[in-house]
């Protein structure tokens, strides 16, 4: 995949469909791409929506960044993206990794609303057996042993440059930016979570003010999949009041 030039922000690849209303702009998790949404996108472009699906940087036909890119660059080359195609206002919908996005992006000046679904972007909770993973990590890294084996399975797929990028991405933690947020804000989540548990989706709501959330029964982390139809629903009701 192409890497673009250290320290440039750049438009990524995206998709429009024009309809009626205010934009919807939907942006995937982390390893995703356009492909993610194509449920809901065609839900909403049968609809008469206008639809726009973006390829986050390092992913779907978009080129890598540089290895200096962090959450705050990603939101930059979204905001361009937005102001590239100089609608008035847009309506954001971000899963996951697209969340953190979403939640820099709230306040911006042509965001009417956001939805985040299973938002990643806030300090987890870590365990003693997270912490041990970590110490022994280090240690054998330091002893210069093979810690290539190391990591997730979606981490140890990533290419070393996009290594780095998920590296500064998920220690950038947005807790601190929830109290700022204006934007009316709708929080979507599968209780069965595993990835985002169900308490960031409780924390999300308690210091965004004014906030709703909704709790989809039995579902995982890919709950706009899960219950396709249902979140369609949702997203119909929100973005139409």
């Amino acid at each position: 995949m192409t890497q673009v030039a250290k320290n440039s922000i750049f438009l990524p690849h995206f998709r429009i469909t024009l309809g009626s209303g205010t934009p919807i702009v939907l942006l995937h998790g982390w390893g995703g791409s356009i492909e993610s949404w194509q449920i809901l996108e065609k839900n909403l472009i049968d609809s008469g929506y206008t639809v726009i699906v973006v390829d986050f940087a390092g992913f779907g036909q978009t080129p890598e960044p540089p290895s200096d890119w962090g959450i705050n660059e990603y939101a930059q080359s979204i905001r361009m993206l937005l102001d590239h195609l100089e609608y008035k206002e847009y309506n954001l919908i971000g899963h996951s990794f697209g969340g953190r996005v979403c939640i820099l992006l709230a306040n911006y000046k042509s965001v009417n609303k956001i939805l985040l679904c299973n938002s990643a972007g806030l300090k987890p909770k870590r365990s003693l057996k997270y912490h041990f993973k970590v110490w022994k990590y280090k240690l054998n890294k330091k002893l210069g042993k093979d810690t290539t084996n190391a990591g997730s399975h979606d981490y140890r797929a990533l290419s070393d440059n996009m290594k780095q990028v998920f590296v500064k991405v998920v220690n950038q933690h947005l807790d601190a930016q929830l109290s700022r947020i204006t934007t009316p804000t709708l929080i979507v989540w599968g209780d069965k979570d595993t990835e985002t548990p169900l308490y960031m989706a409780k924390k999300l709501n308690k210091n965004i003010v004014g906030s709703g959330l909704i709790v989809l029964k039995d579902a995982g982390h890919y709950s706009y999949i899960q219950y396709s139809q249902r979140f369609f629903l949702i997203v119909e009701s929100f973005f139409s009041k």
